[in-house]
């Protein structure tokens, strides 16, 4: 397979992800006490992330530049996901090093976007959802030295959250865009 045709399977699957996650959060509230919800979004999610950065895998190999560093990255969140789904693994102790490993992945994308020659879309797209993501998740870890619970690092959370969430769905639909024709 080309690979355009991998990056088209793993947007499509980043897509899908993103949909089963929004649906987990808005049907499934697992804040709440369990049971509650359908039960089976989340798993669909983490299979769905699976699937996602498997295929990203021959696109980071092609595109070549930063692969060595995305490639382990990548396959390391294809392993602790598959460990969580099977119940080696708690979300608690799989979701730091998924998000460390995301953010490896999503810094490949900042380096694919600024230095590969993409199509001015993707490379584009590419450089703001790095650029949200990574920004996000630095904003909530600077919450995290605030007081624990006060009403500043809540508000704090809340900002980097809703700029990390821009990153962490359009990393997922950003594979559709890379080997996209200008026009």
């Amino acid at each position: 397979m080309s690979a355009r045709t991998w990056a088209v399977a793993a947007g499509i699957a980043g897509l899908f992800a993103n949909l089963s996650l929004v649906l987990f959060f808005a049907i499934d509230q697992p804040w709440r006490p369990q049971p509650y919800g359908t039960g089976w979004l989340g798993p669909v999610n983490d299979m769905l992330v699976v699937i996602q950065f498997a295929l990203l895998v021959p696109v980071a190999v092609a595109l070549r530049r930063g692969a060595a560093i995305a490639v382990p990255a990548m396959a390391a969140v294809v392993a602790l996901q598959l460990l969580l789904i099977v119940g080696v693994l708690s979300f608690e102790v799989e979701v730091i090093p998924v998000v460390a490993c995301f953010a490896v992945a999503v810094g490949w994308a900042f380096v694919v976007s600024r230095r590969a020659g993409l199509p001015r879309p993707a490379a584009r797209l590419g450089t703001a959802v790095s650029v949200g993501y990574l920004a996000g998740l630095a904003i909530v870890l600077l919450a995290l030295l605030l007081p624990w619970g006060s009403t500043a690092q809540w508000i704090v959370l809340a900002v980097g959250g809703l700029i990390g969430i821009f990153g962490y769905v359009g990393f997922g639909v950003w594979p559709l865009w890379l080997f996209k024709e200008e026009r």
